[in-house]
């Protein structure tokens, strides 16, 4: 298991990747030298690349909501079947 001053010089060498804004945030160099001990240097290349990416700000999967549909077709469904009398 390498020791802290091995990981420092791990966290330095993949820094370089990292944007100058991300270097200057502490909770960014505690997450990535924690991915370093977890998984190595993939995992914490994989953490910089990820961090990089930008997420966007509105995402939408469904042009309407899944619920309301389902809804929607469970209640006209319903109203078209015949009632049953006894």
């Amino acid at each position: 298991r390498p020791t802290p001053e091995e990981y420092e010089k791990m966290y330095e060498r993949l820094s370089k990747s990292a944007s100058a804004e991300n270097l200057n945030d502490q909770n960014f160099k505690k997450t990535t030298l924690m991915y370093l001990a977890l998984g190595g240097e993939t995992l914490a290349r994989q953490h910089i690349e990820t961090y990089r990416k930008p997420f966007p700000e509105k995402l939408t999967l469904f042009d309407k909501p899944l619920e309301d549909e389902i809804l929607k077709e469970d209640v006209e469904e319903q109203s078209e079947e015949p009632e049953e009398t006894d």
